[in-house]
């Protein structure tokens, strides 16, 4: 069993979007509001990127292209695509997701 995946993050990265052959990501399940390491509350929700299963929180640049494409119901976004790249968001690195 390869085992290099069991050190890694559960979440969806810079470092693993860049080194992404595909840069595709699929949602696997409807998510749910989680509570980050600021005490605030944010959407998360399972996904897969190249044949790996993650976790990912996408940023509301994200959000709000989700909504536009497959409405405000996230039930109805599993099994939907985005294409990931990697961008700027408040002058920080940021995964930017777009909906296929």
């Amino acid at each position: 069993m390869d085992t290099r995946n069991l050190a890694g993050s559960d979440s969806i990265s810079v470092g693993l979007v860049r080194d992404s052959p595909s840069k595709r990501m699929v949602i696997l399940s409807a998510g749910a509001m989680v509570t980050d390491k600021d005490n605030k509350q944010r959407f998360q929700c399972l996904v897969e990127i190249d044949g790996v299963q993650k976790m990912y929180r996408p940023n509301k640049t994200t959000i709000k292209a989700m909504h536009e494409k497959w409405g405000f119901e996230s039930n109805n976004w599993v099994g939907k695509s985005l294409t990931l790249e990697i961008g700027s968001v408040q002058g920080k690195e940021a995964i930017l997701g777009k909906p296929i």
